[in-house]
């Protein structure tokens, strides 16, 4: 499991670019990926919820993530 954990943080990280610092409210976490403060930093939600991590919206993995995700009903 820590295998496949590690191989979603580097697949991750490999589609974030610095240029989302500037423009957004984000951050590195401790694995080095991009995340966004929302407006739910103070809620009981999951770190994950919290945090969103960032991606380009208009690179093809990501596209494919999206309707995968709408697939499965937002599961």
């Amino acid at each position: 499991m820590k295998s496949l954990r590690k191989q979603k943080i580097w697949f991750l990280r490999s589609f974030q670019d610095e240029k989302f610092l500037a423009k957004m409210q984000a951050f590195k976490d401790e694995e080095g990926l991009l995340r966004i403060r929302t407006k739910l930093v103070d809620s009981d939600e999951k770190e994950d919820f919290k945090f969103p991590v960032l991606l380009p919206a208009n690179d093809v993995v990501v596209k494919l993530i999206r309707e995968e995700h709408k697939k499965a009903m937002h599961a």
